[in-house]
């Protein structure tokens, strides 16, 4: 698996399935003129109808990881870019669908420990860039998909990515609302974070 692009002011939006991460994050990319990795792994399901085994996830990791180094290469006088979801999308799928239901009993309140992945999964969240994090809430309504798989269990899986987020000590901010002011929320989220002024 390649490299993380080195490049300090990547922004990825995270959370569960329905909460809104494509649209953040196109907005936030119109919004500052800046580029948008987007996420690999729905074309990719697409075109195989949805089927996908536990190794498919490391093509699709490294694919979004693609994504992310192509932005840079096209818009390499770019200062922020932000990404449709990330590894970390990828590392709470793999524990979600994947990972041993003893093991998911033993960490259903904590973040599990990294030892436990697939080695590949380990080395690509080793190689992470810096970046930080826009955490979308599942506060918006659940938009039927074919690809999507958990329309009951979006807060336990928001309160998953948090704590891996926190784990990881990894700077993050919480975006809630619809509409503009969820917009909004974002805005004010990277506002904190330090890195960006609306």
């Amino acid at each position: 698996m390649a490299t993380q692009p080195k490049h300090r002011n990547l922004v990825c939006i995270t959370g569960p399935e329905s909460s809104g991460k494509t649209i953040l994050a196109n907005q936030l990319g119109a919004h500052f003129a800046a580029p948008v990795a987007p996420e690999f792994s729905r074309a990719w399901l697409q075109r195989r109808a949805g089927r996908y085994s536990a190794k498919d996830l490391a093509t699709i990791a490294a694919g979004q990881l693609a994504n992310e180094h192509q932005v840079w290469e096209q818009r390499c006088d770019a200062e922020i870019a932000f990404a449709d979801t990330d590894i970390q999308v990828i590392e709470v799928w793999w524990w979600v669908r994947f990972a041993s239901p003893a093991w998911q009993r033993r960490y259903a309140l904590r973040a599990p420990a990294k030892r436990l992945y697939p080695a590949w999964l380990q080395f690509a969240l080793k190689q992470r860039s810096p970046r930080r994090y826009l955490l979308a809430a599942p506060d918006l309504a659940w938009e039927p998909d074919p690809l999507r798989e958990s329309p009951g269990t979006r807060m336990l899986l928001f309160d998953h990515y948090r704590r891996v987020l926190r784990r990881d000590n990894l700077d993050f901010a919480l975006v809630r609302g619809r509409g503009a002011k969820r917009l909004q929320a974002a805005l004010e989220g990277l506002e904190r974070l330090g890195w960006v002024s609306q």
